[in-house]
């Protein structure tokens, strides 16, 4: 029992076993009794408790009373801090996988996280502030956008898991910046990109430029092409359209494209390779080419924005049928709100059935190895005896696979080297991609002591068999 030793203006004080005076708090306000022993040492200091006390009394905590609930509260807190880890991070990066993220985009996320992982060891996300962030963005000269958006992507994650509060979550501190509007950026003209198509000597990466440069596909779409994600579809009797490739959007969506040989080539033999090269490999190979020919650089994400302005500027439509107009131009005329709509009211054939328009525009791409002859990619199988075949791989060449001879057996591959066809003679060329004759080709032909240039589209009168020992030169 304590022994009381007075009074005071906010209650009663007694003297304790040390001979110290101590001061209690005893009040009843709206009903509640208060009975608080203050953390003073004097009353001047028990009058100032005082008054703090009746501003709010139910919020009123003394000294050592704050001190025991911030060590409860900091001991709550290091139990749900949330981190950028290990285990985190890998499991957001299996729900990108989950989500059919590209192969190269979860490379590129798995990168920039770790780099935040190291700048951010140890800090507990919520307690994050945007000054530091910023602060934090500053000190990397490169990235700073897909820094940003794999900082946001990943918060975001965490949050939709429960494990941020949308309140705490850091990622509200930052903004994406905005596209660059810069049109010189997206200007590439068509001699520019067949001058680095015909300089470039990877053949897949002039197989991801062809793609891009014919088609309009995003980078992460060849590359999901390439790894089997989509599927490849050889066509007959549809005029310049020898096939067509359908693949997953961005939007997740399904999407089919028309193609004429030479971009149909490219897309198979990428597939048969089972990947696209990557980006860091792409630009590595266009600066080389670029320093050695005096090419401005080419950003291979820009060719999708010069290809629609191709289209703009001289683009056109190809019906395989000989006319008409595309589903797309009905649907606008009709004000239909979906082409679907128009496709199940108006058309014989439901999506899907049949090859799409193709956008075309005049680009031809044709590739020279300097100082080298190869041989175009389209030869028959050789056994010293074999019959040519017709084959649109990289240069859209339709040569021959060789003439009556003792030569070896031919392999069995798919386009092994670009332009090369098998030689006629004494060695016979390897199976070709595709079957079908190629749009146009730069390099001559040689039949007896006349030069023209090859398998130029409508030109049918040239021969099939060449007579044997007649070389066609490439390159």
């Amino acid at each position: 029992m304590p022994k009381w030793s007075g009074k005071w203006l906010g209650g009663r004080t007694y003297t304790a076993n040390d001979g110290s005076t101590r001061w209690i708090i005893r009040k009843t306000v709206a009903g509640a009794a208060y009975n608080i022993t203050l953390d003073v040492r004097s009353e001047a200091e028990a009058l100032a408790e005082l008054a703090v006390f009746r501003r709010n009394p139910a919020a009123y905590r003394t000294a050592n009373q704050e001190r025991v609930e911030g060590a409860q509260k900091a001991q709550e807190d290091a139990a749900k801090a949330v981190f950028l880890d290990e285990n985190r991070a890998q499991r957001f990066l299996q729900h990108l996988k989950d989500t059919d993220r590209s192969v190269e985009y979860l490379k590129s996320t798995r990168s920039y996280l770790a780099a935040w992982a190291t700048a951010l060891a140890g800090k507990d996300l919520r307690a994050l502030t945007g000054p530091a962030l910023k602060k934090l963005l500053a000190t990397w000269d490169t990235g700073k956008k897909w820094r940003i958006i794999v900082f946001k992507s990943f918060t975001s994650y965490l949050q939709d898991a429960g494990e941020l509060d949308p309140m705490e979550n850091p990622g509200r501190f930052l903004k994406v910046p905005p596209a660059r509007r810069n049109h010189e950026l997206k200007g590439y003209g068509i001699e520019h990109i067949q001058k680095l198509y015909a300089a470039l000597g990877s053949q897949a990466i002039r197989d991801v430029l062809c793609l891009q440069a014919k088609s309009g596909m995003h980078g992460t779409e060849v590359d999901r092409l390439a790894s089997g994600d989509g599927k490849i579809a050889v066509l007959k009797n549809q005029g310049e359209i020898a096939g067509t490739v359908t693949f997953k959007h961005k939007t997740g969506k399904r999407f089919t494209v028309s193609l004429d040989a030479q971009a149909l080539a490219a897309a198979q033999r990428l597939q048969v390779r089972g990947s696209a090269p990557d980006r860091q490999t792409i630009r590595e190979a266009v600066e080389r080419v670029c320093e050695r020919t005096g090419l401005e650089f080419v950003h291979f994400g820009a060719i999708r924005h010069s290809f629609a302005t191709w289209l703009i500027e001289r683009g056109s439509t190809y019906n395989p049928q000989g006319g008409g107009l595309p589903l797309e131009a009905v649907s606008q005329a009709l004000n239909h709100s979906s082409i679907r709509t128009t496709a199940h009211e108006h058309h014989h054939q439901p999506l899907g059935q049949r090859a799409p328009h193709a956008n075309r525009h005049q680009l031809p791409l044709h590739h020279h190895a300097p100082g080298k002859r190869r041989r175009r990619d389209a030869g028959g199988r050789g056994d010293g005896h074999g019959q040519p075949r017709h084959g649109p791989l990289d240069g859209q060449g339709c040569g021959t696979a060789g003439g009556k001879g003792p030569g070896r057996e031919g392999s069995e591959g798919v386009a092994a080297r670009a332009h090369s066809a098998g030689r006629v003679g004494p060695r016979d060329g390897g199976d070709g991609v595709a079957g079908s004759r190629g749009a146009g080709h730069l390099h001559p032909q040689v039949v007896g002591r006349e030069r023209r240039p090859a398998c130029h589209p409508g030109w049918s009168d040239l021969p099939v068999n060449p007579a044997p020992g007649v070389v066609v030169p490439i390159g």
